[in-house]
């Protein structure tokens, strides 16, 4: 073989092998745009799912936000309208002989040491959260059988009644209440009866 045909034949094997590398330079550019492509086109999903994920996190978060404010607000309305009521059968339960003589100012002093009494059970409780609670007083008793039973006894003398000691009691406070519950034998244990299941309804 001449020396020019040589000499062509080799820069034709050294273009052909030129061409080659180009060839696999283009196929592997090629081949990163289309992977960067697929990246790019993978985080458009991955933003458009973070987008919906954090329009529905802001979502719950301002709905839970809402609901612990209402349920804040039920609490403090149910602690605001709470009470404790206590409950007496009067005819069972009688004041001190001395509250009882005392008349009205005896009926105030027995409805502040009830009310105190309470007050210290309430501040006492293992949770501590009852102490703000309102407290009702509801008394029932056959106030002539009462009042007959205290001059009976020689507590109250002839000429005063049982009325100014239940009025002192009374006006003391104004959930407070003695009321006559008729002359009944199970008047005062019916409507004890009945104002404890009111009241627990």
């Amino acid at each position: 073989m001449d020396e020019p045909d040589k000499q062509l034949e080799q820069l034709n094997g050294l273009w052909e092998t030129c061409q080659s590398q180009d060839d696999q330079k283009q196929a592997l550019i090629t081949s990163l745009f289309n992977h960067v492509k697929d990246l790019n086109d993978q985080l458009k999903v991955v933003k458009r799912e973070l987008k919906l994920q954090k329009g529905q996190t802001e979502y719950l978060l301002d709905k839970s936000e809402k609901a612990q404010s209402e349920i804040s607000s039920l609490v403090h309305e149910k602690e605001r309208h709470s009470f404790v009521v206590v409950l007496i059968d009067g005819d069972c339960m009688p004041f001190k002989d001395e509250l009882v003589k005392d008349g009205a100012q005896g009926g105030r002093q027995a409805a502040h040491n009830l009310k105190q009494a309470v007050k210290e059970q309430l501040d006492s409780s293992p949770d501590n959260k009852l102490s703000h609670l309102q407290v009702l007083v509801r008394i029932y008793a056959n106030l002539r059988g009462l009042d007959r039973v205290y001059h009976d006894a020689g507590v109250l003398p002839a000429h005063s009644s049982l009325d100014d000691f239940v009025r002192g009691f009374n006006m003391a406070d104004a959930g407070f209440d003695f009321v006559d519950a008729g002359n009944g034998k199970e008047c005062s244990d019916e409507k004890v009866r009945a104002m404890f299941r009111l009241s627990v309804a």
